[in-house]
């Protein structure tokens, strides 16, 4: 079973240590895991985070890789995710943020059930998640002062459940991916922009489908809440 996993860093770079330290912590025993990573150049420190983690010692069935994009590129995230989708070589892909990281089992959970599954868009049941956003804050914050591993403290995390496929759960499977994209034909979505636009796209992406998705049990997907957003305040770095 192959699985990508991409994500979209803009100024999140404490954000993405998690979630590549994650897929070093517990790195799938079963599935292969491509972590495409878009960002651009000017973004000094998700580069930074980015090479520390491609030349990290890792597991073999664990690669991660930078794929740069220009700013005005990235900040539409539906555009890297229709490279991604088109291009993919993966049985599953799954659209993630960079706030978004994985536990032990859940990404060798997926291989098991994936392979059972007739539906094209699934999503975890519940993810964990901190209970308040200042607890969040605090996560990031304590993994700020330089590039390396880090893990979450799980005692400020809780259930948290969903009932649709939401942007950074959309789990879909690879040959819809390959040739039906991600919102190819939609304009407005493929349009480069100045600033990080709103993600309405992975909702217009449901209805294309027809579906909310299937939810399935994954254990041990976290997300880490934050107070400041990259769109509502522009000089925010998580």
């Amino acid at each position: 079973m192959k699985i990508e996993i991409v994500t979209h860093c803009w100024r999140y770079s404490t954000l993405l240590t998690y979630q590549l330290s994650s897929l070093v912590l517990y790195p799938p025993r079963q599935a292969t895991v491509l972590a495409t990573v878009f960002f651009t150049e000017s973004d000094r420190a998700t580069g930074d985070v980015l090479r520390y983690f491609s030349q990290l010692d890792k597991p073999a069935n664990v690669t991660i890789r930078g794929w740069s994009l220009p700013r005005e590129q990235l900040l539409r995230r539906a555009i890297g995710r229709n490279m991604a989708a088109l291009a993919t070589a993966a049985d599953w892909v799954w659209s993630a943020d960079c706030d978004y990281g994985f536990g032990e089992n859940a990404l060798d959970t997926p291989g098991d059930l994936l392979s059972q599954s007739g539906e094209d868009l699934v999503f975890p049941r519940f993810v964990w998640s901190n209970c308040l956003e200042e607890a969040g804050d605090d996560t990031i914050d304590r993994a700020r002062g330089g590039v390396r591993i880090v893990g979450i403290d799980p005692r400020s995390f809780v259930v948290m459940p969903l009932d649709r496929a939401i942007g950074g759960v959309q789990i879909v499977r690879g040959e819809l991916a390959r040739g039906f994209g991600y919102r190819t034909s939609d304009r407005r979505q493929q349009k480069p922009a100045p600033r990080w636009m709103r993600t309405f796209e992975d909702v217009q992406f449901r209805r294309c489908l027809g579906t909310e998705g299937t939810p399935i049990d994954l254990p041990h997907v976290f997300r880490i809440l934050h107070s400041r957003r990259g769109r509502v305040h522009p000089d925010a770095r998580l």
